[in-house]
């Protein structure tokens, strides 16, 4: 009953920003003072450390949904070849306002950082339409 009571805070969490204002401060007091402990004691650090991080993002809420991290991807897009950069631009940019906490946008950012330049090559090389075998 336990494990069910802390998955579904934990998905509660996860999908706070449709709730209003008030009530997701009450959500995440509970979830703070209550339920993360609880998750850590009963040996699932992980959850409890997730739910802390959420609940975190919502009581300091940061001044851009990301920080700095979209310029860097901006920059990083000019690796790619022209008519893919809107594309990819767009996706790391909605990934990145999904992701709640710094610590979750930095760990998303620097493999992209470290994987354009290999995308960049597979997006220039010609697509080969026959295969020999």
């Amino acid at each position: 009953m336990l494990a069910i009571r802390l998955a579904d805070r934990l998905h509660n969490m996860r999908t706070i920003a449709f709730v209003a204002p008030a009530k997701q401060h009450r959500k995440v007091g509970e979830t703070i003072d209550i339920l993360a402990p609880l998750a850590r004691a009963a040996g699932l650090s992980d959850v409890g450390r997730e739910r802390h991080e959420l609940s975190a993002a919502v009581l300091q809420p940061t001044t851009s949904a990301s920080g700095i991290n979209p310029r860097l991807l901006i920059l990083v897009t000019l690796l790619l070849p022209a008519p893919h950069r809107a594309r990819w631009q767009e996706e790391w940019h909605a990934e990145l306002a999904a992701l709640p906490t710094r610590r979750t946008r930095l760990r998303f950012t620097f493999p992209v950082l470290l994987d354009t330049p290999s995308l960049s090559l597979t997006l220039r090389r010609p697509i080969c339409r026959e295969r020999r075998w």
